[in-house]
């Protein structure tokens, strides 16, 4: 990717120099054929292979079917993701509506440990205030010798409040982003954001690429397991610990509606085109069924995520119509069938260490895990426990482990002696000296490198916002030719704005660790 990335750089004065930005779609798609065709001569010519299959009339026409089929490929998936983020887009409004800023406390602390929660949820915040925030940050810091306040951290949740919305809040006086550091004087400092969910592109992230991605590599492992005359596997399982609003399984629900949450291999998972045919072989076209759990302590939560469960995803009843008005059907054809996911999602309001929780966990091929167990347990010893009673239910080779923040990170901040009063109580005095907690955690898990897989995130996320910023200017435009000259300008206007959304995005993705059990 980064070869690419160089390449693209040294190619951009050229390019500019030909005013590549007046070419038509055809002139574009010509030139990236005759790249095509100059890397299959600088293939032959370095290997020495004869050129001239790749020169035939068939060899072409075949070429250019399998770059039809990956544009489509490709095509397909950026309106998946668009469907999925417009179906996000309803159910925060809907949650919003329903749930008010303040309505319910946040923890913000981890209790018995506020050193570790300052620092980690400065680390959790889910977006910089404005362009000032370095310098701003920049004179806290220097005050924080005499400053004699503690930082105030609000619980901003990502997924519901973009950054206008916090600006309404911070004008409604139901946010501050500074705060003064010493009574009286000009020293002033941020403000720390923290969040237990998941952002919008996160989800997005997590359902049509991380997801994916995942399963096959647990179907690939368990397939290699499996007998060869062995049934049909299980329903793989993607389990969300403290589903909280259930964002997590609405983003996955929708995905699921628009084919992007179970997809074909491609080449970017680890075993290559060999290991990708001799599964689907195996499977043949079956598509492997995946259900999505939630498991909630919170009866509120729960209550409002069954609310969310039914008005977008469970099958509505159509009144009859009444016998003296005509049934306009005129417009039925255009009416596209949405796939009946409900089924499909489920809501467990239980401990995730007992009864249907910890059945839902032993059995999940992928478990997710954001900012779980800190900040909602008692002291630093009963956040130490939850990891090892964790350990119990995930016993075996080859879950999943979707997290956030980095488990290196979380367990690092556990204290010693909490730990080995946790591993005492838990494992017994039998079970010996207890491991540290990241000594524990290398025998527990092994961290997958998903950083091919983010890059075509970011990649298709940029094209899907370029998409949908093109229908808002045909909307505003109303006229084609207004359309693609005000697209121009409009483009460029908020170009800088843009890059800053795609860096604030790159940074919320690389907040996501996996993990694959040993």
């Amino acid at each position: 990717m980064e070869r690419v990335e160089e390449t693209l750089t040294a190619l951009i004065p050229a390019l500019e120099s030909h005013e590549i930005g007046r070419w038509d779609a055809s002139q574009v798609e010509l030139l990236c054929a005759m790249l095509k065709e100059y890397r299959l001569q600088a293939r032959a010519s370095a290997t020495g292979e004869p050129t001239s299959p790749a020169d035939t009339p068939d060899s072409r026409e075949e070429d250019e079917a399998v770059s039809d089929e990956e544009m489509d490929d490709e095509a397909l998936l950026v309106e998946a993701v668009s469907e999925v983020d417009r179906g996000l887009e309803r159910t925060r409004a809907f949650l919003k509506s329903r749930l008010p800023y303040g309505a319910r406390p946040e923890p913000t602390q981890i209790l018995g440990c506020a050193e570790a929660a300052a620092s980690h949820s400065a680390k959790k915040r889910p977006r910089s205030s404005d362009g000032s925030t370095e310098q701003a940050t920049a004179a806290s810091g220097d005050a924080t010798s005499a400053s004699v306040a503690p930082t105030p951290v609000f619980a901003v949740d990502s997924f519901l409040y973009s950054e206008d919305d916090i600006e309404e809040l911070v004008t409604a006086k139901k946010l501050a982003r500074e705060y003064c550091t010493r009574c009286g004087c000009t020293n002033i400092g941020l403000a720390d954001f923290i969040t237990h969910s998941f952002s919008q592109d996160q989800l997005l992230y997590l359902s049509c690429f991380l997801f994916p991605h995942v399963l096959r590599q647990f179907i690939r492992a368990t397939s290699a397991k499996a007998k060869p005359a062995a049934k049909a596997a299980e329903p793989l399982s993607i389990v969300d610990v403290g589903s909280r609003l259930g964002v997590v399984l609405w983003a996955s629900a929708f995905a699921l509606q628009q084919g992007a949450l179970v997809q074909p291999p491609n080449h970017d998972d680890e075993e290559g085109e060999e290991t990708e045919e001799k599964e689907e072989d195996a499977h043949g076209d079956e598509e492997p069924e995946v259900h999505i759990t939630g498991v909630e302590m919170d009866g509120g939560y729960v209550k409002l995520s069954h609310d969310v469960l039914r008005r977008f995803f469970m099958p509505r009843r159509r009144r009859a119509p009444r016998l003296d008005r005509t049934v306009d059907d005129s417009n039925a054809s255009d009416v596209e069938d949405v796939m009946d996911v409900s089924s499909r999602l489920h809501l467990v309001q239980s401990d995730c260490f007992d009864g249907a929780g910890a059945e839902a966990l032993s059995r999940a091929s992928v478990v997710v895990l954001h900012n779980v167990f800190e900040y909602f347990c008692a002291s630093p010893v009963e956040h130490a426990k939850c990891w090892l009673k964790l350990r119990r239910l995930l016993c075996h080779t080859g879950q999943f482990l979707v997290c956030s923040p980095a488990l290196e990170e979380t367990l690092s901040g556990i204290a010693a002696g909490a730990w080995a009063t946790a591993w005492t109580a838990e494992a017994g005095t039998q079970a010996g000296a207890p491991a540290a907690p990241l000594k524990w955690l290398s025998a527990f898990v092994e961290r997958v490198d998903v950083s091919a897989v983010a890059s075509s995130f970011i990649t298709t996320r940029a094209l899907s916002r370029e998409d949908d910023d093109d229908e808002e200017d045909a909307v505003e435009s109303g006229h084609f030719d207004e359309h693609a000259h005000g697209h121009q300008h409009g483009h460029h206007h908020h170009n800088h704005g843009d890059n800053d959304d795609g860096d604030e995005v790159e940074e919320q993705i690389q907040n996501i660790y996996v993990y694959r059990v040993l």
